[in-house]
């Protein structure tokens, strides 16, 4: 009896880490996004031990950020090369969960990154994640 106690009390107790390690990695921030690409993505190497990602800019059809007024804007796309062949292409719907935080921002390499300098970001967008519309 005293076997199962423990057993239970340690499965309850690995439960509550693994859920509560699960949603750290989510900002608390987020704001959708839809809109079409208005330029072709930069290429950049396969993630692997360094971190990987680019700018990919967009024309706004939708944001929930109401602070943000222009018309265009350019969001980091993390490791774009593990989304499918021909995914980001110029002209196609995307809807993206986005944000302006993330955990490990300052350990990703964006090779495109002045890109963003032309746009009036209050700090970089990072895309949560995204999926094709059209």
């Amino acid at each position: 009896m005293k076997k199962r106690l423990i057993i239970v009390f340690l499965t309850i107790l690995l439960f509550g880490f693994v859920t509560s390690a699960q949603t750290d990695s989510i900002p608390e921030k987020t704001y959708l996004l839809k809109g079409k690409i208005i330029n072709e993505k930069s290429l950049t190497p396969g993630c692997g031990y360094i971190k990987y990602g680019s700018v990919i800019e967009f024309i706004i059809i939708e944001f929930a950020d109401i602070t943000y007024s222009e018309k265009e804007i350019g969001v980091i796309i993390r490791c774009p090369e593990f989304y499918k062949d021909n995914f980001f292409e110029v002209g196609k719907l995307y809807e993206m969960t986005v944000s302006y935080e993330i955990i490990d921002s300052n350990s990703w390499t964006i090779p495109n990154l002045e890109q963003l300098e032309k746009y009036n970001l209050k700090s970089k967008l990072w895309a949560i994640n995204t999926k094709k519309i059209e």
